[in-house]
């Protein structure tokens, strides 16, 4: 920017006051407005996280270049991420609209999606806020976000064990197949080989009949051990639940915010907002007059396009 132009800025500037000034007094009318028109209630639920959680052992935690990634961080990325999906956000709604015998929040999914915050603090806290309208649907859509999450991560959990589970139960039902498979045919060679009336049985049959016991015995062991796998991963998969929710524990649960938000502060600053607006508005419109006016206001100017000194200026009238 020449010094010309500078002052040729100026200049337009103090001879129009008015007209650049105004943009800026209707949009902070503006955001004045806004601000005014309803109240806003936020609820905010604290929860730590362990860093030895389920969530560690789920995600990469730890030093992640120059920069330490606790359990915290981690699940507000988690979250995050998950409050950009649709089907988790019904879900919420889900729990927001079950939560005892509160009202369904009765907000869409793109305009919850915006109410719900989330921050971390302290390194292992995790903060989620909900910012609604009204005291309880702030209070219930922070609740339902955070149990929404913890449901998500037992499901999570869940999905290893569960599949374990599943395979292990068919490896216990083809066992005891084999088990009974081994027992028919120890019957049925007795059937056809009853025990002798005198004397003992041959060489031959007492062979086969060991070599037949040995697999009934065998597939016994199996079946026990595979039974006792089984047994385990249920144990597993009993303990899951507990165990995140011992790890993601709620330090303070979203209260029933009493009073809105300060009035004054969110004035402020949506004044502020729109009068940066209008200011921005102003600069550009009074830039753009500025440089397509062609007139000439100022000696200097004269020098600059004609090349020659000024003689003389007439005096301004009054």
């Amino acid at each position: 920017m020449t010094f010309t132009l500078l002052i040729r800025i100026i200049d337009n500037l103090f001879r129009h006051p008015v007209r650049y000034l105004l943009p800026i007094v209707l949009f902070a009318g503006i955001g004045f407005a806004s601000a005014s028109n309803a109240d806003a209630y936020r609820s905010t639920g604290v929860v730590y996280v362990d860093d030895s959680s389920v969530i560690a052992e789920l995600t990469e935690v730890g030093v992640d270049g120059f920069n330490y990634r606790s359990a915290a961080d981690v699940a507000q990325e988690q979250l995050f991420g998950l409050l950009q999906t649709d089907s988790f956000m019904n879900d919420v709604l889900d729990e927001a609209g079950s939560e005892g015998e509160a009202p369904r929040v009765p907000i869409v999914v793109d305009a919850a999606r915006r109410a719900i915050t989330t921050n971390t603090s302290s390194g292992s806290f995790l903060e989620v806020s909900a910012e609604t309208t009204t005291a309880e649907s702030a209070q219930a859509l922070a609740t339902a976000t955070l149990d929404a999450y913890v449901d998500w991560l037992i499901e999570a959990d869940l999905t290893e064990t569960l599949g374990a589970e599943g395979f292990l139960a068919g490896q216990v039902a083809d066992q005891l197949d084999e088990l009974e498979r081994a027992r028919a045919a120890v019957d049925g060679f007795l059937e056809i080989n009853p025990d002798p009336l005198i004397g003992e049985r041959s060489t031959q049959e007492t062979i086969d009949l060991a070599i037949l016991s040995d697999a009934v015995t065998t597939a016994q062991a199996n079946y026990d051990q595979a039974v006792r796998t089984l047994e385990s991963a249920e144990l597993l998969t009993s303990q899951a639940e507990i165990t995140v929710r011992q790890s993601f524990s709620v330090e303070d649960a979203p209260k029933l915010p009493a009073d809105p938000l300060s009035g004054l502060r969110d004035l402020i600053l949506r004044m502020a907002l729109f009068g940066i607006m209008g200011a921005a508005m102003s600069a550009a419109a009074l830039l753009i007059s500025t440089v397509i006016d062609t007139s000439v206001r100022f000696p200097i100017e004269v020098r600059e396009r004609l090349g020659t000194e000024v003689l003389a200026l007439v005096p301004r009238s009054h």
